[in-house]
């Protein structure tokens, strides 16, 4: 089982793809805290935050139930949840359950509604 989230910024992120692991390194830094004195300062091994949450669902005996990760920045999270909630609360199958409108919090706009799916 592989789950990932992937976040890369604009639509090919910095353009420069990692040899031989066949991904593409983000093109921002927005992720780092500005303050210096932050752990998350940009600094030699400092790390950015992150929303990325690869997910694995398991039934009740062990096996794989679902394997999901998205793209998304700040939306991975409420996109994940939200998915995850349609296929298990509402039976819906991994296709429908990505189709249906998505809510979450967009800073100083508050919920936003989007029914755009980018890819399934």
């Amino acid at each position: 089982m592989v789950a990932i989230t992937q976040t890369v910024n604009l639509e090919f992120g910095s353009g420069v793809m990692v040899d031989g692991y066949g991904f593409v390194l983000n093109d921002a830094m927005a992720d780092f805290a500005a303050d210096a004195d932050s752990v998350n300062a940009v600094k030699p091994g400092s790390e950015p935050l992150s929303s990325m949450s690869p997910t694995i669902i398991l039934n009740e005996d062990g096996s794989p139930f679902l394997v999901i990760g998205t793209p998304g920045g700040s939306r991975i999270v409420s996109l994940l949840t939200q998915v995850i909630s349609n296929v298990i609360d509402y039976d819906l199958s991994i296709e429908d359950a990505i189709k249906q409108p998505r809510i979450y919090d967009k800073p100083d706009t508050g919920l936003v509604l989007e029914d755009t799916v980018i890819a399934v």
